[in-house]
């Protein structure tokens, strides 16, 4: 057999070997925390396909959907809604791009000279590496899409550094926007690994790309990095290291990752050669060991597979190389703590909104830490219902918001801590007027009976719903609760009261983007202490109160710029694609 046909037999294998634990294209619910987060969003683009830039009602007590999260992959699954269901979409896109990741580093692994097997071994390792298989089956969608972008960043910054042509500058450019677009955090931290590589090799740093790639993304990096308050690097994260790696890639990985990690080490040192993919190893590990951002072990596989290929070489290597794939391989099929199969969903009850299910997290669960902890953040959005809880409250830990709505739901998230009244009136604080409580817990439905401030009001199957009473008022006037009627429309909420001089709450998120208007008049805005909107008015009678959320859309004229100018320029240069 030609030694090209190996190389692409190899291919073909990874490939299948991939399609095996890949997702089955059916309408169940997936395990992992991760699920939960990015499936909703999808949902949400699958029922208002214009909401770019649209304030969510359904999670929080209201968030600005993408405002913190790159939107292109979401984007992507709701486009194929417009032929299936949000899962299969999410499970489609997931596959592909799992499928793609092989093939993209392959193409990547061709540029080098290296000989048919150093590209062999160099793809294999790669492939079974195992947080490839960790964040699949942890459904970490964004960056198992965005694996790929970084994959293809990689090979076009390589090709323009090597020969600065006009169709180098846009693939280059066009790569760096998508993996931007796509997952902002993992893009980065690629991006800085990748740069420090190019300038470990070629002594150079290529500017104008990363200029044109985040000027095309900067409507919307620019808003979000105003926003984000995180430090990327910090000294107090440095005793959380082992922690952190054992939560993001599981005991069997790190397990997996530290023998090859100290074989490879010693190689390097013994036999001094891949230095340049040795030393990006080392930064990947270095980001980890000194932030909190671990997720910068989802682009190790990048050097590490360059690395592979480039020891293999004759001699005692070349079976040390052999055998760090065979483990790799045991360690990628071993890992497989969810059911990839998936779980028919439970009913959601009826109940009004805005609701929370307890026990937090593990509402939907059979057992205490099933893998269908945040279920509840999910499908009540299936159903029109908004909740109070999200995923992790992400969006309540950037800006000013950092941390104030994280404290209110754990308050909430735990009804014991609170005598009968105390927490009814802390689900007032938030207008949350009904408690779905799961059968699995019959502690906390002795709980909601006993406490007079509640009434059941459905029961189904797997829950019974309990309804604060009276209900919780949306608005209230020096901490009173007023009359009022109301209409939503997606970034717009017109209240109808009779005003009266003094604090003003509503109980929608505080964002700062938010714009209120009393009978026409602006009237600057706040935040209480649980994560809602505040105001003092001197207003009495009838009201005309108006929220508008308009995004800041400053940046947009230089993204439409950077366009226009690459298109010109390729124009001018006839490039061809």
């Amino acid at each position: 057999m030609k030694m090209k046909n190996i190389l692409l037999l190899t291919l073909i294998l990874v490939i299948s070997g991939r399609l095996f634990v890949s997702y089955p294209l059916n309408e169940n619910l997936l395990e992992g925390t991760d699920f939960t987060a990015h499936v909703p969003k999808i949902l949400y683009l699958e029922k208002y396909y214009n909401s770019y830039g649209m304030w969510d009602p359904y999670w929080y007590g209201g968030y600005p959907i993408f405002k913190y999260y790159s939107p292109l992959s979401y984007y992507t699954a709701a486009f194929f809604t417009l032929f299936v269901d949000e899962l299969i979409s999410y499970k489609i896109i997931m596959d592909v791009f799992f499928l793609l990741a092989p093939v993209s580093f392959f193409i990547l692994i061709n540029d080098f000279k290296f000989n048919i097997k150093q590209k062999v071994f160099g793809t294999l390792s790669f492939s079974f590496f195992i947080t490839n298989i960790y964040y699949f089956w942890n459904n970490a969608f964004p960056t198992v899409v965005n694996l790929v972008f970084c994959i293809l960043t990689w090979i076009s910054l390589k090709r323009y550094v090597e020969n600065k042509n006009m169709k180098n500058l846009l693939f280059s450019s066009m790569f760096i926007f998508f993996s931007l677009m796509t997952h902002q955090l993992t893009a980065i931290l690629n991006i800085i690994v990748l740069l420090s590589w190019i300038l470990l090799r070629y002594r150079k740093i290529p500017m104008s790309p990363l200029i044109y790639g985040t000027s095309l993304s900067s409507f919307w990096l620019i808003p979000f990095l105003i926003d984000f308050r995180k430090p990327l690097f910090s000294t107090s994260h440095i005793f959380s290291f082992s922690q952190g790696i054992v939560h993001h890639i599981g005991l069997i990985g790190l397990l997996s990752f530290s023998i090859v990690f100290i074989v490879f080490t010693v190689i390097s040192l013994w036999k001094d050669i891949g230095r340049d993919f040795f030393i990006a190893m080392l930064i990947i590990i270095f980001i980890v060991f000194f932030s909190t951002h671990y997720r910068a072990m989802a682009i190790l596989p990048i050097p590490f597979g360059l690395f592979a290929g480039k020891i293999y070489k004759k001699g005692v290597v070349s079976y040390m190389v052999i055998l760090v794939v065979i483990l790799e391989m045991i360690f990628f099929y071993a890992y497989h703590p969810l059911s990839f199969n998936g779980h028919r969903p439970w009913e959601t009850p009826e109940a009004n909104n805005r609701v929370i299910y307890l026990p937090t997290s593990h509402s939907f669960c059979e057992r205490l830490l099933c893998n269908k902890n945040l279920y509840s953040v999910y499908l009540p959005l299936k159903h029109d219902e908004e909740t109070i809880n999200g995923w992790f409250q992400e969006s309540q830990r950037i800006g000013k918001l950092k941390y104030t709505k994280d404290v209110y739901l754990k308050m909430i998230s735990n009804p014991f801590n609170y005598t009968q009244g105390e927490y009814s009136s802390l689900l007032n604080e938030g207008f949350v007027n009904s408690v779905i409580v799961s059968k699995f817990y019959p502690k906390y439905i002795g709980y909601f009976f006993a406490d007079n401030h509640f009434k059941k009001i459905n029961e189904t199957r797997h829950f019974v719903v309990f309804a604060l009473d009276p209900p919780s008022s949306y608005i209230e006037i020096n901490e009173k609760p007023v009359n009022y009627t109301i209409k939503r429309k997606f970034n717009e909420i017109n209240i109808k009261t009779i005003c009266s001089n003094g604090t003003l709450k509503i109980k929608e998120s505080y964002d700062k983007d938010w714009k209120l208007f009393i009978n026409d008049k602006k009237i600057p805005i706040d935040v209480d202490k649980y994560g809602f909107i505040e105001t003092k008015i001197n207003e009495n009678g009838i009201c005309d109160i108006s929220l508008k959320f308009q995004i800041n859309y400053t940046f947009i004229p230089l993204s439409i710029l950077t366009l226009a100018l690459l298109i010109l320029y390729a124009l001018r240069n006839k490039v061809i694609l």
